[in-house]
């Protein structure tokens, strides 16, 4: 088995046309950077590890690794790494832009008529993650403003 060399957990990273069409959701193309790296990450993470713990892959697909200090699991076989970052590529943006309100991660057992095994569902409110978003870079430009004038007051 060819396992891919290519470093994960960074292929959440859209593209401009995606950017543009996220900017209307939020309104300020930082929050939307923001949240789609927040939430394809996590995505792309969740997935990886779901298959790692469920066992759908042989376990010698995947390296442990961390992200954000937390130990995970990723498969290295370069044809699920691809179509996981393929299906994120069109999920996150449909999300953020509010089109597809989350994402579905369905699991059959192939032997068994494709049974049905397990579902992940995940749905995302993105009026309250645009607002906690905003509310964090607000309380930011504001801390930053107060240490300016501290250091301009020379404390």
């Amino acid at each position: 088995t060819k396992l891919s060399s290519s470093p994960l957990f960074s292929h959440t990273i859209p593209t401009t046309h995606n950017i543009n069409a996220m900017n209307n959701a939020s309104g300020n193309p930082q929050t939307s950077w923001k949240l789609t790296t927040i939430i394809g990450s996590f995505l792309e993470v969740l997935t990886h590890e779901i298959l790692y713990i469920r066992s759908l892959y042989p376990r010698d697909a995947f390296s442990p690794t961390r992200y954000n200090g937390i130990a995970c699991h990723a498969c290295r076989h370069p044809d699920v790494v691809d179509y996981i970052f393929d299906t994120l590529r069109v999920a996150v943006p449909a999300i953020i832009s509010g089109n597809a309100d989350g994402i579905y991660l369905v699991i059959y057992d192939a032997q068994k008529n494709d049974e049905l095994l397990e579902r992940y569902v995940l749905e995302f409110d993105m009026d309250e993650m645009v607002h906690i978003v905003k509310e964090g870079n607000n309380r930011n430009a504001s801390e930053s403003k107060s240490r300016k004038r501290n250091n301009n007051n020379g404390t």
